[in-house]
């Protein structure tokens, strides 16, 4: 029951910090990788595609280099693959 609640604090963390950073590419990552530890891969691939489309808004180098890293991890979600 610790562990449950321990998760649910921390998503709840996670969202506040997302509201509060104008919804940045690298929160939604995170908040996606969360989701994904915990094998919600529906709520995962959402918070992929929002950081992709951030990113999307960024054109570097890093930027396309992270948008490559974030969709390999979608494309895992969605065949609900485990990150290792």
């Amino acid at each position: 029951e610790t562990t449950v609640q321990n998760f649910k604090a921390a998503e709840k963390l996670y969202l506040e910090a997302l509201k509060a950073s104008g919804d940045s590419a690298e929160l939604n990552y995170r908040v996606a990788s969360f989701y994904h530890g915990q094998k919600n891969f529906k709520k995962a691939q959402k918070f992929y595609n929002n950081a992709l489309s951030k990113l999307k808004e960024t054109r570097t180098p890093a930027a396309d280099e992270r948008t490559r890293d974030i969709e390999n991890r979608l494309n895992m979600a969605k065949e609900e693959k485990i990150v290792q």
